[in-house]
């Protein structure tokens, strides 16, 4: 801006402190009407990238299946993250194991889940198990299922259909 000084022009300085302080002050309002939004925005991403993660995990064991033509477990891990925990809360994370006759089954992945504010509940299945055959259908899922991942007031849902097809979300 450009100031008239006794027939002279002068450019201006910058901003006066007012103007400065009206500035912050205005940011600072929107800032305070966003928060609230950005929070519940992540919220609801994160609980659309658990259950992607979760539906990536529940692919691979279907497809380790297939490719070993043998049976693969996709169950909810216990705290310790290194066995089934017999629950269909997924809430600790999962695994996927290879079932070998007469041994301990062999971990092909193990997925932590390191957001404890997330709940992921399986319906249907047997002990919180899926179990899939060697030509990837799954054999304890006679009726379907579902799987529900909530975080606060956000939740999805995805159900399983008995030949083991994903729907929804």
């Amino acid at each position: 801006m450009l100031k008239k000084n006794k027939g002279k022009c002068q450019a201006s300085r910058g901003f006066t402190m007012l103007e400065l302080l009206v500035t912050i002050a205005i940011l600072g309002i929107l800032v305070g009407l966003a928060a609230p939004n950005y929070r519940s925005m992540m919220d609801r991403q994160k609980v659309r990238s658990v259950l992607n993660e979760w539906k990536s995990s529940f692919y691979f064991a279907q497809s380790e299946a297939l490719r070993l033509k043998d049976g693969v477990i996709f169950c909810a891990s216990d705290a310790d993250g290194k066995r089934c925990s017999g629950s269909s809360d997924f809430s600790n994370g999962w695994l996927v194991l290879h079932e070998v006759a007469g041994q301990d089954p062999e971990i092909l992945q193990d997925s932590p889940l390191t957001d404890n504010r997330v709940r992921i509940i399986l319906d249907g299945g047997t002990l919180g198990q899926l179990r899939f055959l060697g030509n990837g259908r799954p054999s304890n899922l006679n009726a379907g299922g579902s799987i529900t991942v909530k975080l606060k007031n956000h939740e999805l849902k995805v159900n399983i259909s008995s030949g083991g097809r994903l729907r929804g979300a």
